[in-house]
């Protein structure tokens, strides 16, 4: 049956009245600081109803085109350095590899957290880098660690016996000695570590030198090292007083395994050691330990972490950490100064051992926050960025945004949404997939600062001609 006219406009006015109540109760919500949680909408979000017919695929602006030089890798935005000039040294020591002029390998020391602890974004560069200058090994690795903290893809460790291991983040180590890569074991008793590097295709690797970092202390017991290769040293750790030690030791050729064996007639630590192979190339160490921030870093002996440093006669030292800062008081209180000041005078102690080498700061990558059910941008990571890009100015180092690479605002959330996910569910980590695209796009952005760098040299080179 019809509606008559009279019951059809009754219907229209309760429905007029329903919308100007509901209008009224969602006005009052944002009226009221306490009701904030059931607004219908905050800022960030979208606008109702037309939120449901938006495109959530949404190209990114105009502004995030690709850079001349840099390949397409979506989602992965091009993002060259800042101040790339503070790269110089290393891209010198490059050239000199590949001009034969140097025979000396050229290392990097890329400290982290968990952003790089997993070796996700180091590995692609390293391989990479390997790839056209020289592999010049695996590098600098604890010879024992959790793997809760440190992980090292195709590094096989294989310990037994009486071994105790302290890292940076947890701290408690019986010194303030964490080595490079933050984490250091010691054994009182009868141990053994059998150490080799598993290559993609399931090969081992080889490689024939090593330099050996222990602590010689009064009553220091020995370490045995060994190799199927027929290598047998004995290391006493034993000395008056309590140092550092680098022992440097040539591995019969085609060495492909490590064994390390205490006595038990002392305690002997171990903070780690580097694999190498003899000619030039590029050896790219990972000191990455997960939960790092400049707070465990204080922990390092300022000396002990100079000397670390120097004996490795890196190239570049790269730093690259923040996202465990974000609740830092020194951080969220006023301006963030108090944190840039002690971000500075940390990594100036991580520079003090190769001060004329090149630095390199990475910003932090975008995290996740959620609200209302959705994820948004965490809200403080802008204000991290700027705060460590003032320190790279202030340090006159090169920086890099990597939460650029990710599209900035809202970078999270998009790669969240990406098939596959590029993020883990945690919304502060990045899936083995995005950490690679953003170790690809790293790589990216030093050849191209690489290649201009050749070209402006060959520039200053043609005007100094006759």
């Amino acid at each position: 049956m019809l509606t008559s006219p009279p019951t059809h406009r009754r219907e229209l006015r309760d429905f007029g009245l329903f919308v100007l109540l509901f209008g009224a109760l969602a006005a009052e919500t944002f009226l009221l600081p306490q009701a904030r949680a059931v607004r219908p909408w905050v800022e960030g979000e979208s606008i109702p109803i037309l939120g449901l017919i938006e495109n959530e695929d949404e190209p990114l602006d105009a502004t995030q085109v690709l850079d001349e030089g840099f390949p397409d890798r979506p989602p992965a935005l091009a993002v060259p350095f800042e101040r790339s000039s503070g790269l110089d040294v290393f891209f010198s020591a490059l050239k000199d590899v590949e001009s034969q002029e140097r025979t000396q390998a050229v290392r990097v020391l890329h400290f982290g957290d968990s952003t790089i602890a997993a070796d996700g974004i180091p590995g692609v560069v390293r391989a990479q880098l390997q790839e056209r200058f020289g592999d010049a090994g695996i590098g600098y690795v604890p010879v024992r660690v959790d793997t809760h903290w440190v992980y090292r893809p195709g590094l096989q460790r294989d310990a037994t016996g009486d071994w105790q291991t302290w890292n940076l983040t947890r701290g408690g180590a019986p010194q303030q000695r964490y080595g490079l890569a933050g984490m250091l074991s010691r054994s009182s008793g009868i141990a053994r570590v059998e150490m080799s590097m598993k290559r993609p295709d399931g090969t081992l690797d080889a490689f024939d030198s090593l330099e050996l970092h222990v602590l010689h202390q009064p009553g220091g017991g020995e370490l045995s090292l060994r190799t199927p290769t027929g290598l047998r040293q004995t290391i006493s750790t034993a000395s008056e007083v309590m140092r550092d030690e680098w022992v440097v030791v040539d591995l019969p050729s085609n060495t492909k395994k490590l064994h390390l064996h205490t006595a038990g007639d002392g305690p002997v630590t171990v903070f780690g050691v580097s694999l190498e192979k003899s000619g030039p190339g590029v050896v790219w160490d990972t000191l990455g330990v997960a939960g790092s921030s400049i707070g465990s870093m204080a922990r390092q002996d300022e000396q002990h972490l100079k000397a670390s440093v120097a004996a490795r006669e890196p190239s570049l030292i790269i730093y690259q950490t923040g996202g465990n800062a974000l609740g830092y008081d020194s951080f969220r209180v006023g301006d963030g100064l108090a944190y840039k000041k002690r971000y500075l005078e940390i990594f100036k102690r991580m520079r003090a051992g190769a001060p004329d080498a090149s630095c390199l700061i990475v910003g932090p990558l975008d995290q996740g926050k959620r609200k209302r059910g959705q994820v948004f941008s965490h809200p403080e990571i802008p204000r991290m960025i700027a705060l460590q890009r003032a320190a790279a100015v202030e340090s006159d180092c090169a920086f890099w945004d990597a939460r650029a690479v990710m599209g900035g605002e809202g970078g999270y959330p998009r790669w969240m949404k990406h098939e596959p996910s590029l993020t883990w569910t945690d919304l502060m980590h990045l899936s083995q997939e995005g950490s690679e695209l953003v170790g690809q796009r790293l790589v990216d952005a030093i050849r191209v600062a690489y290649a201009e760098w050749e070209h402006s040299k060959m520039a200053v080179q043609s005007k100094v001609q006759p």
